[in-house]
């Protein structure tokens, strides 16, 4: 029999057909791979944001915490926190047996060490916090805070008279990222000339005033001119508040002439007290039950609460790594020219002699809100106010123990 030209084996055709049946599904196994590989995918990339959001969650709120009690985390605390999205976020303060560990060092007056061999520098917190997804992913971010309750350079409850005052700021020593400061004044007194820049003032920042701001010819205020403003919560520190008489560790000492001429740690004075001679501060908390007067050389690194005036007979030349936060009940006296690294805060006035010159790397508060005739600063020829969270910080974890510091995050980064 004769076979045809066009006739094809049966098999042929069957194998044919086969392989594009394997090819269809092999195709289809590989679209459908593909598409659970993108929803892997996205789903993973969720549960990564989750993760960070978690942990920039638990960054934030231990810094809020920081803000109102700068003793968060000194004992060495863990806070967890369960999400209503089932993230979970962690800051353990350390160092302890975590990956990652958060330092306080708010109210320290050197460098600390931190996660990493990192060193923490005064007056900061290193928060290192946490997160994990409902999946199990992780992603860790850290802050450094400092806190901030000194807004001005200058300000009182009372009137500011700056006769030939230079009112500035200057960008953060320790932290190339820190927010700047600014070099803006305030009085919160009523009535005409509450605020009063002579001679040949200058405000870098803004003047402003409950009253009226009266700016002789030769000053200059390079931001706004604000008059008759509502008056503003100026930080009011209870100074009796700190007491230290009962501290471990704490060197009572008598009133009169001090003899001690290296004064460290918790330091408590029964009565008034002349400071007399070369007084070295070493890291000191030193109160004064009564008045201060200093008459010789103060240097070192301090804090003093004085629940009397304060007195400064002689001139202070504070510099280097020098600082002293002063927080006075009565006035604050300065004679001669001086110069003063930190913060000088009263309840009473601060005087400086109007022909001497009083610099002042930090900032000058006078804050009365029960008696309308304190709460001045008399600021005299050639002052100058320089306006630094390196000086400033010390002095705000004080106000915040009272509840009355903003958190400011001066450094923020992703660890993981």
């Amino acid at each position: 029999m004769r076979r045809s030209l066009y006739s094809r084996p049966m098999g042929g055709a069957l194998a044919a057909t086969f392989l594009v049946m394997m090819f269809l599904v092999i195709f289809g196994l590989t679209l459908v791979n593909l598409a659970t590989f993108d929803l892997r995918t996205v789903n993973r990339a969720q549960q990564r944001a989750l993760a960070l959001a978690a942990a920039e969650a638990g960054l934030e709120q231990i810094t809020g915490e920081l803000a109102r009690d700068p003793g968060v985390g000194l004992g060495n605390e863990s806070f967890t926190l369960t999400l209503p999205d089932k993230s979970r976020y962690e800051v353990t303060f350390g160092p302890s047996s975590a990956s990652f560990y958060s330092v306080n060092n708010l109210a320290g007056q050197a460098g600390v060490p931190g996660y990493n061999g990192r060193t923490v520098p005064p007056y900061h917190a290193n928060v290192i916090s946490k997160g994990s997804s409902p999946s199990g992913e992780v992603a860790v971010v850290e802050g450094l805070v400092r806190l901030e309750a000194i807004p001005y350079a200058i300000a009182g409850t009372g009137r500011l008279n700056l006769n030939t005052v230079t009112a500035t700021a200057a960008r953060s020593l320790s932290q190339a990222g820190s927010p700047d400061l600014d070099g803006s004044v305030y009085s919160g007194a009523p009535g005409l000339n509450s605020l009063e820049l002579g001679g040949l003032s200058r405000v870098t920042g803004d003047a402003r005033s409950v009253g009226g701001v009266t700016v002789g010819g030769a000053s200059n205020v390079l931001g706004d001119i604000e008059e008759n403003q509502s008056p503003e919560s100026l930080p009011d520190l209870v100074i009796t508040d700190f007491v230290n008489d009962g501290k471990p560790g704490v060197s009572l000492l008598p009133g009169g002439v001090n003899i001690t001429p290296i004064l460290t740690g918790q330091v408590y004075y029964d009565d008034s007290v002349t400071f007399t001679g070369a007084v070295t501060m070493v890291n000191a908390e030193i109160y004064v039950k009564g008045d201060l007067t200093v008459n010789g050389v103060i240097a070192g690194t301090g804090t003093l609460f004085v629940e009397g005036e304060t007195n400064f007979l002689s001139a202070v030349n504070l510099s280097g790594n020098d600082r002293l936060t002063l927080f006075s009940g009565g006035d604050i006296n300065i004679l001669l020219p001086s110069v003063f690294q930190g913060v000088l805060y009263t309840h009473g006035n601060v005087n400086g002699g109007p022909l001497f010159a009083v610099t002042v790397l930090g900032a000058v508060y006078a804050v009365n809100t029960t008696q309308p005739a304190l709460g001045n600063v008399n600021l005299g020829l050639g002052s100058r106010v320089v306006h630094l969270s390196d000086f400033t910080a010390f002095a705000s974890s004080y106000l915040a123990a009272n509840g009355q510091s903003n958190a400011v995050r001066v450094y923020w980064a992703q660890l993981r």
